[in-house]
């Protein structure tokens, strides 16, 4: 008997929940910059690949650019690439338990959805913890950008799919249900096979 397990309703609400984890931190990350202060001198902003800090002049700082007392900014944003690179590594084998289904990808699949939740959300409430200190020796008023949420939302679908695709595993384990199409198939081949030396044999005695 073959090693591959039926697909039940849990792998396809798996590859759901990753799609949209996917969708909603790739747009939190890169539509809009999270944090926006307006003033005299210009338009300061921070985001995941872009920051501008506007004081006599507005002067753009590189993503690895680590400033002193602001060190917290390269750290968000590496929790987020590492969440990203999880979530791309999670998206391609949730696609691959439809395909191949077979039991280890779906538990490798359990801990890099579980790896890009951590990143993600961690980072998101480190922004959120020190996003304050952004607004230091600027004039103006600073706002919040809707964008950041959109990740933490990401990082939350990420966790349920994580939830998801653990209970499935355990579903699978406890209750198999194996596809027998392969094995039908070696039946079906072996069953030629023998009709085949019957004949042969058939016609020699014959």
């Amino acid at each position: 008997m073959t090693d591959k397990f039926k697909i039940i309703p849990l792998d396809y609400a798996a590859l759901v929940l990753t799609i949209l984890a996917f969708i909603f931190h790739n747009v939190g990350c890169f539509a809009a910059p999270w944090w926006i202060n307006e003033n005299a001198f210009g338009t300061s902003q921070f985001g995941i690949v872009s920051f501008t800090i506007c004081e006599a002049f507005c002067m753009d700082r590189s993503v690895l650019d680590i400033d002193g007392g602001r060190e917290w900014v390269f750290a968000v944003r590496v929790f987020e690439v590492f969440g990203e690179i999880c979530l791309i590594v999670s998206l391609i084998l949730v696609i691959l338990t439809l395909i191949v289904r077979r039991r280890p990808i779906v538990t490798a699949l359990i801990y890099f959805h579980a790896a890009a939740a951590v990143f993600i959300i961690i980072g998101v409430l480190m922004f959120l913890g020190f996003q304050s200190t952004l607004n230091k020796d600027l004039n103006g008023e600073d706002s919040l950008n809707y964008t950041f949420a959109l990740c933490l939302v990401g990082g939350l679908f990420c966790t349920a799919a994580s939830v998801v695709s653990g209970v499935a595993l355990k579903k699978h384990l406890l209750n198999p249900i194996w596809d027998d199409d392969d094995d039908d198939d070696d039946y079906n081949a072996d069953l030629c096979d023998v009709e085949d030396v019957e004949g042969n044999i058939d016609e020699k005695n014959g």
